[in-house]
């Protein structure tokens, strides 16, 4: 299996999903309402269609594992930023980081995945990407939830970007005889 995979799989399930962490973000930290949580959502939806838009303009290096995992940092950084502020203005444009980045790394993972299969093996390989994001997602929000119960939403968010990275960085590293995915 290429090494993107269980680093995004790690994006997937350490990052708390934005159903579950804007509304108390937007409630506990923010004190705000229905219209600035909109934003909030917002952001990150922006954010994924920018990154799509910008993945899609890409003529090399779209197939590039050193994508993947430098989107994968972009968004433990912006993640972190976001996890950290106290304001709309720091906390829109960071979100608007994480969609973008979430998307050309989940993107560009699955490229990679399908690249490097059989041609008979490339639905299997795409329920994968099902697995991912309607499994792997929604599991990880138990765990967060129950870190934001007993910490709070900071610590949740911040263990959440730091585990993603702690995950991705050796996976990055890592040499495997088979060819880098």
């Amino acid at each position: 299996m290429p090494r993107v995979v269980p680093a995004y799989a790690a994006l997937l399930f350490y990052g708390p999903s934005a159903a579950l962490a804007l509304p108390v973000f937007a409630k506990e930290i923010l004190h705000v309402g229905a219209t600035q949580l909109g934003f909030l959502f917002s952001a990150i939806g922006a954010g994924a269609v920018v990154g799509a838009l910008i993945l899609a303009s890409l003529t090399e290096g779209s197939g590039d594992t050193r994508l993947v995992f430098g989107t994968i940092l972009v968004w433990t950084i912006a993640l972190a930023v976001f996890g950290g502020s106290d304001s709309l203005r720091v906390s829109v444009p960071a979100l608007f980081v994480v969609g973008a980045a979430q998307n050309i790394a989940g993107a560009t993972t699955m490229a990679l995945l399908q690249m490097r299969v059989p041609l008979e093996m490339r639905g299997r390989a795409m329920s994968l990407n099902t697995l991912l994001i309607m499994c792997i997602r929604p599991l990880g929000d138990f765990p967060a939830g129950a870190v934001i119960t007993w910490w709070g939403f900071r610590p949740a968010v911040l263990l959440g970007a730091a585990l993603v990275g702690a995950i991705s960085l050796p996976l990055y590293f890592s040499r495997r005889s088979a060819p880098p995915a």
